[in-house]
């Protein structure tokens, strides 16, 4: 192992293998790599499997704010007659808004504390993938619960800005 102050610390190769050949002719230097690549070579599986965690993660958090979009938006379709009535009775869209995002955020908390307490149980699994954190880190728990969070609020605001915009004497007539 040979440390350099040089940017490009394969440019003293030369010298290093003058400085061998003075010692011994007989030897060659072969396999030569940075300890950049070095250790880039040992992390590589790791960082791969990072990879592909990070991956299936972002493809869950679309397909369960998709899931909730879907539930939510079925939820105001079906009950487009009864936020008619609301309605036509006087109520504001904001308590039209409240209602339905209250609905939607209700699926939310549920699918975080269902999906902690499974974190927990499966934070030993886990561990041994982490670097910088503990498997029980507050800090990456709460911002992990406030991005999906923001995810399934996201998914809830289209269907309730819908029920909004219902027609109380159209959705009357509907049915």
């Amino acid at each position: 192992a040979v440390r350099s102050a040089l940017g490009n610390p394969l440019a003293i190769l030369p010298a290093v293998q003058k400085a061998v050949w003075s010692v011994d002719r007989t030897v060659a230097l072969g396999n030569v790599h940075t300890m950049e690549d070095t250790i880039g070579r040992s992390l590589s599986e790791r960082k791969f499997t990072m990879t592909l965690l990070t991956v299936f993660a972002g493809i869950a958090i679309a397909l369960a704010s998709i899931g909730l979009y879907g539930v939510v938006s079925y939820s105001v379709s079906q009950r487009t007659r009864e936020i008619g009535i609301r309605m036509a009775l006087g109520a504001r869209k904001q308590e039209v808004l409240r209602l339905v995002l209250s609905k939607g955020l209700i699926l939310t908390g549920s699918g975080l504390i269902i999906g902690s307490i499974a974190a927990a149980v499966l934070m030993r699994v886990l561990s041994t993938l982490l670097f910088g954190v503990t498997a029980t880190d507050p800090l990456t728990y709460a911002t992990a619960s406030i991005v999906l969070l923001l995810f399934g609020v996201g998914a809830i605001l289209l269907p309730a800005w819908r029920a909004t915009r219902v027609d109380p004497v159209a959705a009357l007539r509907r049915e």
